[in-house]
């Protein structure tokens, strides 16, 4: 047997084809994991790929899976393994010999993986209009940041990250795709039928609007207040929502995540009452859009909008373009679901208008200006309809003002919770669940007076005083708290879970990073 297996191998070219049984040798991957999950939950359909083994460039491997979505074609990697980083060097390479040698993979896999071909015939695209996109997924181990920053080809999609597409399929099913697309860094542009048109270019939609001058608005010169009607499926394409779960610049997001009763609830309202929803959206716009007078269609510059303005506006029709400040679960609720509201509510989701009111920032605001005026705007709307969390006062408080105590107590929280005796132990986002310690408290009662400026020059009861605030020392605090700690750590380490072990955990912790910064 073996001699005619090899014989077989021996007659095939270096980039043969084959199809392989699994063996008890080889590492079983389980079923039904979460990243098939993570994409089929997003709209992406997957192709059987596992096990069929191909040679490219004399190298042999396989893809675990393939997600497609019109001309995008996902290829993904995974492992349950704890070695990560041989794992991963082993598939980056493959596929980096993928990505040079494309044409030549097509021809190769449309030969062994008949279902991957039919799709390929039935999509009607030609091979060079295909977006090719590698991820590579850990289900039991989190890559580390020296792997991450070293995956140009083969992405690494976080634990975190795959959690937070999980449950945002979950609640708004298909529509999840735009802002995975988002994620893949795949324009509407590169996708559909605008791929076949060649893909230059975005195109703007024009929407009838007001515009507000800024007399009328008491906002500084250069911003822009425009009031507007927007079909659902319109924003649900560009929306972008800064959650403080998510996976897009964490360091500046601060809402809340969907939640899934409130937009069941919605959808229940919608189909049995068809009414749109009446009060109005916040939401801020892109710079570059554009504002026409109604009867001139000629372009109007907010500098000399000195009346309200009867004026159309052109937004950019490309993901990620609208952000959300307030109304989530309005725009959300109009989501293509795989609910029994889905027939009724389609009907409606290109067909009903909400009301937007609509903020454009001046042209030198940068990513951080934006981000801490939408955090303030956000605050004081949520904040007068009704109390706050805490947790999310902080979160917006460490945008506005990164180097206020709280800004500070939440970035040393961060860094233990991936460094050090307490790395793994704190919980940092929803997904964690409650086998981790909460961190609110520690960031409030311990770390945001260690964080203050002393009352007086000979105190020394703060972390400030003793290193000063000096950028050179920004991480100090954690690595302070990583050596001090090993003590705490073997103390509770066996018998970590449980509320008592936690709380007895609190209970050490804080008297004694309270009191360790006197000592000198």
């Amino acid at each position: 047997m073996r001699v005619r297996e090899m014989a077989k191998e021996r007659a095939q070219t270096n980039n043969s084809v084959s199809k392989k049984s699994t063996t008890t040798a080889q590492v079983k991957k389980p079923k039904d994991t979460i990243i098939r999950k993570v994409f089929e939950g997003c709209g992406f359909r997957h192709i059987q790929s596992d096990n069929i083994h191909f040679q490219i460039n004399s190298r042999e491997g396989e893809i675990d899976h393939i997600f497609v979505y019109e001309n995008v074609v996902v290829l993904c990697e995974e492992t349950v393994q704890q070695d990560v980083s041989s794992h991963f060097g082993n598939k980056k390479f493959f596929h980096e010999l993928i990505a040079q040698s494309r044409p030549e993979f097509l021809k190769i896999y449309r030969k062994l993986n008949q279902a991957f071909a039919s799709y390929l015939e039935q999509s009607d695209f030609l091979d060079e209009e295909y977006e090719f996109r590698h991820i590579y997924f850990s289900g039991n181990k989190e890559a580390d940041d020296g792997l991450t920053l070293n995956s140009n080809i083969l992405r690494i999609m976080q634990i975190q990250d795959a959690n937070y597409f999980d449950q945002l399929g979950k609640i708004i099913g298909s529509s999840a795709r735009y802002e995975m697309l988002k994620y893949l860094k795949i324009g509407l542009k590169d996708i559909g039928d605008r791929r076949k048109r060649g893909g230059s270019g975005t195109p703007f939609t024009d929407f009838s609007a007001f515009v507000l001058p800024s007399s009328q608005t008491n906002y500084p010169p250069g911003f822009g207040i425009v009031s507007f009607y927007a079909d659902p499926a319109s924003l649900i394409r560009r929306a972008y929502v800064m959650r403080k779960d998510g996976w897009t610049q964490p360091e500046v997001s601060y809402q809340r995540f969907l939640k899934r009763t409130k937009i069941t609830s919605m959808r229940n309202y919608l189909s049995k009452n068809k009414r749109v929803y009446i009060n109005n959206l916040i939401v801020t716009l892109p710079s570059e859009s554009e504002i026409r007078d109604s009867n001139t269609k000629t372009t109007i510059s907010l500098a000399g909008i000195n009346k309200i303005c009867d004026a159309k506006i052109s937004i950019p029709d490309e993901l990620g373009t609208i952000g959300v400040i307030d109304g989530q679960h309005r725009i959300f609720s109009y989501h293509e679901g795989h609910d029994g509201y889905e027939s009724t509510i389609k009907q409606y989701r290109e067909r009903q208008n909400l009301l937007v009111t609509g903020l454009i920032f001046p042209t030198n605001y940068d990513d951080t200006q934006r981000a801490k005026f939408e955090a303030e705007l956000f605050l004081a709307i949520n904040d007068t309809q009704a109390s706050v969390r805490s947790d999310l006062k902080q979160e917006i408080e460490a945008i506005v003002n990164p180097l206020s105590p709280i800004a500070l107590a939440k970035s040393i929280v961060a860094g233990l919770s991936k460094e050090g005796p307490l790395a793994g132990k704190l919980q940092r986002n929803l997904y964690d669940g409650s086998a981790r310690m909460k961190t609110g408290s520690i960031v409030r009662y311990v770390l945001v007076p260690m964080m203050r400026t002393p009352r007086s020059s000979t105190r020394r009861d703060t972390l400030i005083a003793v290193w000063g605030a000096k950028p050179q020392h920004c991480y100090s605090p954690v690595s302070w708290v990583s050596l001090q700690f090993p003590s705490v750590s073997c103390r509770f380490n066996s018998q970590y879970s449980g509320c008592e072990s936690k709380a007895r955990f609190y209970v050490g912790f804080s008297p004694f990073a309270l009191w360790n910064p006197r000592v000198r």
